[in-house]
């Protein structure tokens, strides 16, 4: 896998008769940060849950050479994390016990730092059944991280979390890539890729449009046709552009401004 923490080769997928994916193939990077994009019901949630082992499938999946099968599956599951929905708000346990039973690990340096990064000292003694949906947001994220997996799947297409709580999380990304965990999410808000390092674009079961983040939004004329809205920034961008007002595309509209004025 040389640079590449997690493949996935001739990746097919079927649902009630009907083709979700056919041949889809994906590779990540150590530490690489991917959003995936595209139309609502294309498939994005779908695609997570498969890469992260959720569903079931014959086909190539691996991470860190661990490729999923029966046999190697407690493997797999050590080496990815995945965030994909709400469903465990009712559980009773104590935050502390359900973000790990583990006492070794929960005296290691690398799970106090998780704690500390998504400020949940606090919490650890309350009652998982008892938290807003932030708060669970948060420890579904420990939860998974404190096992330092490679890949760490994300599935905002289904969590109901708070802009301030997905801004915060963002920033935190680049944090933990630089523990050399690659974070892997899918959305509904092209927004939300700004952040990332690489963007692939889902049409109709396939990939449409993959590659650095910029020069996916560079393709700007593509994303419409596809049903995406550009960012404001990125738009903005583009059409400064055009007038030779801009040479670049601006991410915050602030530096974007000061750009402007000098």
């Amino acid at each position: 896998m040389n640079d590449y923490v997690f493949i996935a080769n001739n990746l097919c997928f079927s649902q009630n008769g009907e083709s979700i994916f056919e041949n889809f193939n994906i590779s990540i990077k150590h530490g690489e940060i991917v959003s995936i994009i595209g139309a609502n019901k294309c498939g994005k949630s779908t695609l997570i849950k498969l890469l992260s082992g959720f569903y079931p499938t014959e086909n190539k999946i691996a991470v860190s050479n661990i490729v999923l099968n029966e046999k190697s599956k407690e493997g797999f599951y050590k080496k990815v994390g995945l965030v994909c929905n709400e469903n465990n708000r009712e559980n009773h346990a104590l935050v502390g016990d359900y973000i790990s039973s583990d006492a070794k690990r929960k005296n290691n340096n690398f799970y106090r730092k998780i704690i500390e990064m998504f400020g949940i000292q606090e919490l650890l003694k309350q009652r998982v059944n008892t938290l807003g949906v932030d708060d669970f947001i948060r420890v579904e994220m420990c939860k998974n991280l404190v096992k330092k997996p490679n890949v760490l799947f994300i599935d905002y297409t289904n969590i109901h979390m708070s802009q301030a709580l997905k801004k915060q999380i963002s920033f935190l990304y680049e944090l933990l890539a630089k523990e050399d965990i690659a974070i892997v999410f899918a959305t509904n808000d092209p927004t939300d890729a700004l952040i990332a390092d690489t963007t692939y674009v889902i049409h109709k079961g396939v990939i449409a449009l993959a590659g650095k983040t910029k020069d996916v939004f560079r393709q700007d004329s593509l994303l419409l046709k596809l049903g995406i809205e550009l960012p404001f920034e990125v738009d903005l961008s583009l059409k400064l552009g055009m007038y030779g007002l801009l040479d670049d595309i601006y991410y915050d509209i602030d530096e974007l401004v000061n750009r402007l004025w000098k």
